[in-house]
């Protein structure tokens, strides 16, 4: 029992020992024991131009405080220090302090390891474009000016470095390789990177509008106005025609078919090569025409025949109390009396046009039939046989000529001869004759004569005078001397009386033939008295020269003119008898 009693009271006090040594409370009246703690405040990060410097501030209550840098350099923070104001740059900081930590012994109780970011506040570089308005031109297509902004950064474009800030660059449609990095300690940067441009180009495209169709009177065209933005054009017709418009000449005038368009689309213009096709009509004017033909007087009473000719037409004729059916074809109305009609018509599809037409047929009345038969000219057929022209002119008439009946004017071609002819009116004309034309004169013609021959000399009123015989027949002829005095014209044969000179004479022909022809001839002066016996020899020996020429071979003309041989026999005569004359002369002197 005294036993229990002892061990209950020693647990009694060992529960109260532990009581007042663990309680606060309790142990403060007996022993004070500091609670140790820390406080690390991070403020704004701040960019000295460099780096980022961030504000911190530690403070240790009761405790140390070690804070280690990234680079492991450390500084201590303790009690009773004021709190500590750092700045420090970006990265990962470590601190140790110590838990129950006794300022009595300074002795660490318990370790306690921490850690803190400070992040960085680097600015960022950057690389900034700037599209301008995108300008176009067909030589240099789409260029789009582009501004280039580079904040801390430095930048190779397309394989172009810049580094100054506003640049500015013109740039095509398409895609540009970059690259950027940053100066002066920012942060940022890219590589491979893409800029694209794009373009502004027109849109190629090519549109057709047809224009009026014309008719010249073999086929219709029409003007066709293409519309033509940034392409090449081939029009092709169904025909095989090709045709090039052109944003200058755009315009086309094309015959009716079906065609075909297509175009390429030009550099620096957006679009696809494409085709169109359109088909173009005819558009022929539709005509009618009439003609009233001449009185037939087979009918009672006389009538007239009434023609159409129609194009494209559907045509009504009408006359009073007489329908007909309308005919859109060629028609002839046969045997119609005189008198008032008219139609109407209207152009079938595909043409155009539209009429009224009042037309009348005269009344037949007996007209005066008339003939004339004239002589032309004369001429020779392909086997060179001569022939009369003549014109023979019919006016509601028949003519009976050379076994031949003639009931239109007509041109004759009749052998040289005396024709007689008779004539009488057609049906609807009143009259009858008879007449002749002769075309003899288209007969052949003799070939003309002519010759000159020179006769004796002698002297008349103290003028030596020869006389010369023309002979002329069919042919007309005139002489000039070499003073340029002319004599004739002569036509007929006859002698005439020539002083000495020289002559030449030309000849044509009277007769029709053509032919012409002339010559030359020597008059000398008569002898004296005393030189008579001389003259006489030498007159038995010499005949004075007349040359003939004549232009005209075919038709000799006659005349004295001897040939080549004889010319030089002649010659030689007549030197011969000159050098005797001169020998003769000198006997009688001595």
């Amino acid at each position: 029992m005294k036993f229990k009693k002892k061990m209950i009271l020693a647990v009694v006090i060992s529960f109260l020992f532990l009581i007042t040594t663990t309680n606060p409370c309790l142990a403060a009246t007996n022993r004070y024991y500091p609670q140790p703690s820390i406080e690390i405040t991070i403020g704004e990060c701040q960019w000295d131009g460099t780096q980022s410097i961030t504000e911190v501030t530690f403070s240790a209550t009761d405790t140390k405080l070690t804070v280690y840098k990234p680079s492991g350099e450390s500084f201590p923070v303790t009690q009773p220090t004021p709190p500590r104001i750092a700045y420090l740059p970006s990265g990962f900081y470590d601190y140790v302090w110590w838990d129950d930590y006794d300022p009595t012994d300074f002795t660490n109780k318990t370790k306690v390891e921490g850690s803190f970011e400070l992040l960085s506040c680097v600015p960022q570089a950057s690389v900034t474009f700037t599209h301008g308005e995108c300008q176009w031109d067909a030589t240099n297509g789409s260029v789009t000016p582009v501004t280039i902004e580079l904040d801390h950064a430095e930048l190779t474009l397309n394989g172009v470095f810049y580094t100054t800030s506003p640049s500015s660059v013109n740039l095509g449609p398409g895609d540009y390789s970059y690259s950027w990095s940053p100066t002066g300690g920012y942060q940022g940067g890219a590589t491979n990177q893409t800029l694209t441009v794009g373009n502004c180009n027109p849109t190629a495209n090519v549109s057709h509008t047809p224009g009026g169709c014309v008719y010249n009177g073999s086929q219709s065209t029409t003007s066709v106005q293409f519309n033509i933005i940034g392409a090449d054009v081939v029009v092709s017709g169904s025909s095989g025609d090709v045709y090039y418009p052109t944003p200058t000449s755009p315009s086309l005038s094309l015959p009716a078919g079906f065609y075909t368009y297509t175009w390429d689309v030009l550099p620096h213009y957006n679009g696809q090569n494409e085709s169109r096709s359109f088909t173009l009509g005819t558009c022929i004017p539709a005509s009618v025409s009439y003609a009233i033909g001449e009185c037939n007087w087979d009918t009672q009473p006389p009538s007239r025949d009434l023609s159409f000719t129609v194009s494209g037409a559907t045509v009504t004729l009408s006359s009073p109390g007489v329908p007909y059916q309308p005919f859109a074809a060629n028609k002839i109305f046969e045997d119609l009396s005189s008198g008032n009609y008219s139609f109407d018509w209207l152009a079938n599809p595909g043409y155009a046009g539209s009429g009224q037409v009042d037309l009348e047929l005269p009344v037949c009345q007996p007209g005066v039939a008339t003939v004339a038969v004239n002589f032309i000219t004369c001429g020779f057929d392909d086997q060179n046989n001569p022939y009369g022209e003549v014109a023979v002119s019919l006016t509601g008439s028949e003519l009976s000529i050379n076994g031949e009946i003639l009931s239109e004017t007509t041109m004759l071609f009749l052998p040289p001869a005396h024709y007689d002819f008779s004539w009488w009116a057609k049906s609807g004309f009143e009259g009858e004759g008879e007449g002749e034309i002769n075309t003899e004169i288209c007969a052949p013609k003799s070939s003309p004569e002519v010759r000159v021959d020179k006769g004796s000399c002698a002297i008349k009123n103290g003028q030596s005078l020869t006389d010369v015989s023309l002979v002329i027949s069919g042919a007309e002829l005139s002489l000039t001397n070499s003073k340029g005095d002319n004599f004739g014209p002569y036509t007929s044969s006859q002698t005439i009386y020539l002083p000495p000179g020289e002559y030449h004479y030309k000849w044509t022909s009277t007769t029709g033939d053509g032919s012409q022809g002339g010559g030359k001839f020597t008059i000398t002066a008569c002898e004296t008295e005393k030189e008579s016996d001389i003259q006489e020899k030498e007159n038995e020996v010499k005949e004075e020269e007349i040359v003939d020429y004549d232009p005209t071979p075919d038709y000799p003309a006659g005349g004295v003119g001897p040939s080549l041989l004889s010319l030089m026999i002649l010659h030689f005569s007549v030197a011969l008898i000159f050098i005797q004359f001169i020998l003769i002369n000198k006997r009688v002197v001595h």
